[in-house]
């Protein structure tokens, strides 16, 4: 009878310790394959949007001009310099990205909204973090901006081995549906 007792908890606790198990493995069927901000999705957790005015890295005047001059409107990448492939500066422009204020961005390209993610950005450093929903959009820059606003430069970092890359964008009020808006040559 004692023995009996032992091997009915010990199934009962066997029994119980499938059971997340098996709703685990439910969930990650369920789980849809596009990332959000927040959402885990195969051992990544996406950042959740938060307003970067209110980060204490921040705070400075000139940190908050630069966020202010990042939320306006839309950055158009008109020039990608890598060294490792010449070829991606043609298929780069026209990319776009909408920074939000309250920490969210939306990307595409030539007009057509691609993605969607959180932004971080760090005062101190100059470190602009992207966490897309399209992974090969995920990304650290240190950031550059003229005075007036009009135009960023990224530059890589280690983090996420693109420090060969630097990146030219453009304030525009609207987003270019092709090369010849950008002022570009075919």
């Amino acid at each position: 009878m004692k023995y009996a007792l032992l091997f009915f908890i010990v199934g009962l606790a066997i029994g119980c310790e499938n059971t997340p198990t098996t709703q685990a493995s439910e969930q990650e069927k369920t789980t849809p394959s596009r990332q959000i901000p927040g959402q885990q999705l195969n051992g990544q957790v996406r950042l959740q949007a938060r307003n970067p005015m209110e980060d204490p890295n921040n705070q400075s005047e000139q940190s908050k001009k630069v966020l202010q001059f990042l939320t306006q409107d839309f950055w158009v990448i008109t020039a990608w310099v890598e060294q490792l492939d010449p070829q991606l500066n043609r298929k780069n422009q026209g990319r776009y990205f909408q920074f939000k204020p309250d920490g969210s961005f939306v990307s595409g390209q030539w007009g057509q909204q691609k993605a969607q993610g959180t932004w971080t950005f760090n005062g101190k450093t100059a470190l602009l973090y992207l966490d897309s929903s399209t992974d090969d959009e995920d990304g650290e820059w240190r950031i550059q901006m003229s005075k007036d606003g009009s135009v960023m430069i990224w530059v890589g970092t280690e983090r996420f081995n693109t420090s060969h890359i630097q990146v030219k964008l453009e304030h525009l009020l609207f987003t270019p549906k092709d090369r010849a808006e950008l002022g570009l040559k075919d």
